[in-house]
C-alpha cells in the first residue's frame, strides 16, 4: 500500500473544485494507495478521506510529505496567475517540500495558464522539471508547458476529472426540482468578472473588496443577462433557477441579475446546501443550463443536458471545443441579448442532435479519465 499525499484546492466552497476532488478520490480508490489530503475544511473532506491536514499547517504538511511515498498535486486550474500572483507559489510550495525530501511528484489533471508573470512562468517551469508525471486537462495547458520548455515526454493530455463525476447509484429528485414541471425550467449559474484586475492581492482579499475591484462593464453584462433571462421566461415559458457554485459569492451576483429582471416571478434562488450532487439532481430534469461556471457546464454534460457557456476564461471555451460544441459558447465580453437568444433558439431546435453529440463525447472524455488513472498506476508501478 503506497502512501500518497494529495494537495490542491480542496475543502473550498467552490463546487467545481469539490467535484474534481470527489472524482479523483473515487478513481484513486481503485489503486492500492493510502491517501492523506491537505484541505481547507477538514470536517467536510473527512466525509471522503479520513486522514487530512490543514492546508496552511506547514509543520503537519512537512511531516506528511516526509513520511509519504508520493506527492500528488491536482486537479483543476491551479497553475494560473490571472486572478492573483499568489496562486502559483501558493500551490507549488508543497511540491518544493516534496523535492527537498526527494519524493516523486505527480501533477494530475491540472489546468495551466494563463501565466502572465515571468516569475510565475519560471516557477512553473522549474517545478514541472521535478515532476515524474504531468497530466493536464486540455490541449492548451499542454501547449503552454511545451512553450515553457517542459519535457514533452512527461506531459499527457487527459480531461477534467469532473466529466466522470460519480453519480449516486439511486437517483433522487431534488425537492426544488419537484416544484417545477420536468423540462419546464433552466438552471443558471453566474460569477463575478474581475478581468484579471488587482492581481497583486490574494484572492481572499479580492473577495472582501469585490465591489471596489470588479472589472469594467460588469453591470452592463449583468443587465444583458437579465434581459436574456426575461426573454427566455416570456418567449419559451421556462422558469429560471439560480444555482451558486461559490457559496456566499455567486448569490450576490444572482441577486443583482434578478434585480434587473422584469419577470422576477419566473425566477427562483436555490435554497439549501449547494453540492455537486444537488446540482446534478436539479439539472437532470431541466431543459438546459446557462453558466459562466466551467464545472456547471461539465456536470451538465455529465447529465447529458445541453449547456450554453459564457466564457470569462479560456478554460470554458476549451471545454466546449472538446465536446465539439464550440458554437454553444459565447465570450462574456461580447455577450448580448440578441446573440444569446439566437443561440437559445438554435439549441432548442437542435436539442436531440446536441444530446446525441454530448452522449458520445462524454464517453470519449471519460475514457481519457481512465487513461489518467492508468498513467498514475504505471508511474507508481502498482
Amino acid at each position: 500500500m503506497k502512501k500518497v499525499f494529495l494537495t490542491g484546492f480542496i475543502g473550498s466552497k467552490n463546487l467545481g473544485d469539490e467535484a474534481i476532488f470527489e472524482t479523483l478520490v473515487s478513481q484513486l480508490k481503485k489503486l492500492p494507495v493510502h491517501l492523506t489530503v491537505a484541505t481547507l475544511d477538514e470536517v467536510k473532506t473527512r466525509r471522503l478521506v479520513p486522514d487530512t491536514v490543514r492546508a496552511n499547517d506547514f509543520w503537519a504538511i512537512t511531516k506528511c510529505i516526509r513520511e509519504c511515498d508520493y506527492v500528488f498535486l491536482g486537479g483543476g486550474g491551479l497553475l494560473q496567475d490571472e486572478t492573483s500572483v499568489f496562486n502559483v507559489p501558493g500551490h507549488l510550495w508543497r511540491l518544493w517540500l516534496a523535492k527537498f525530501f526527494r519524493k516523486p511528484i505527480l501533477m494530475i489533471a491540472i489546468g495551466v495558464g494563463p501565466l502572465i508573470s515571468g516569475v510565475s512562468r519560471w516557477l512553473v517551469k522549474r517545478t514541472c522539471a521535478s515532476a515524474a508525471l504531468i497530466t493536464v486537462r486540455d490541449q492548451e495547458s499542454s501547449q503552454l508547458l511545451m512553450d515553457l520548455g517542459v519535457d514533452s515526454k512527461k506531459v499527457h493530455v487527459v480531461t477534467d476529472p469532473a466529466v466522470s463525476f460519480p453519480l449516486p447509484q439511486k437517483e433522487n429528485n431534488h425537492p426544488v426540482a419537484l416544484t417545477f414541471p420536468e423540462g419546464g425550467y433552466i438552471v443558471v449559474s453566474f460569477r463575478e468578472i474581475s478581468h484579471g484586475s488587482n492581481r497583486w492581492l490574494p484572492v481572499s482579499l479580492k473577495h472582501k473588496f469585490n465591489k471596489i475591484f470588479r472589472g469594467p462593464g460588469t453591470v452592463d453584462i449583468f443587465k444583458q443577462i437579465a434581459e436574456t433571462l426575461d426573454e427566455i421566461a416570456d418567449r419559451f415559458k421556462l422558469k429560471i433557477l439560480f444555482f451558486p457554485f461559490l457559496e456566499n459569492r455567486d448569490e450576490i451576483i444572482h441577486q443583482q441579475i434578478l434585480q434587473h429582471m422584469r419577470f422576477k416571478q419566473s425566477a427562483q434562488m436555490f435554497e439549501g446546501e449547494p453540492t455537486p450532487q444537488a446540482f446534478c439532481a436539479l439539472v437532470k430534469h431541466s431543459r438546459f443550463v446557462v453558466s459562466m461556471r466551467l464545472h456547471a457546464c461539465i456536470l451538465a454534460a455529465r447529465m447529458n443536458i445541453p449547456a450554453i457557456g459564457l466564457s470569462y476564461a479560456p478554460k470554458v471555451r476549451s471545454f466546449f471545443k472538446s465536446l465539439g460544441l464550440n458554437e454553444n459558447c459565447l465570450e462574456t465580453q461580447q455577450f448580448s441579448r440578441e446573440s444569446a437568444l439566437r443561440l437559445v433558439e438554435r439549441l432548442l431546435k437542435n436539442e436531440i442532435e446536441i444530446k446525441r453529440i454530448l452522449s458520445g463525447r462524454t464517453v470519449q472524455l471519460s475514457q481519457l479519465n481512465e487513461k489518467n488513472i492508468q498513467l498514475i498506476a504505471r508511474e507508481m508501478k502498482v
